[in-house]
């Protein structure tokens, strides 16, 4: 099995994000081509655009005061990435007026043709 196979399924296992939670959709965008959606306790971010990093994108999460904390990237070296997504970043929770709702961002830097998942931080 591929190490980047290995490393999700670790830690899928770890953050129990199969048990007893479905998929639930956050954002989609066809035109950036991507795709965030959380699983449990997890995030998962991919972009599938062949030539189009994304740069302080701003994407919608579930609310956590302490923000987010990266825990797998596809760019990391080790898959055959170039090491561009920094390891184990923190990515603070900002708040953004949508219509009359406030909602919880973070902003992310996601290569082109990479995938992040990251998790809440918590105390």
């Amino acid at each position: 099995m591929a190490e980047f196979d290995e490393a999700m399924i670790h830690t899928i296992s770890r953050y129990h994000a199969l048990e007893g939670s479905v998929p639930r959709r956050l954002f989609v965008s066809d035109e950036s081509k991507i795709l965030v959606f959380e699983r449990g306790p997890l995030v998962f971010l991919f972009n599938f655009h062949s030539q189009q990093s994304v740069s302080e994108y701003p994407v919608l999460v579930p609310p956590s005061p302490n923000g987010y904390r990266l825990v797998l990237s596809t760019d990391d070296r080790l898959f055959g990435g170039h090491d561009r997504i920094q390891p184990g970043q923190h990515f603070a929770l900002l708040e953004e007026m949508r219509g009359n709702e406030r909602c919880g961002i973070i902003k992310v830097y996601l290569p082109c043709r990479t995938a992040m998942v990251v998790e809440k931080v918590e105390g």
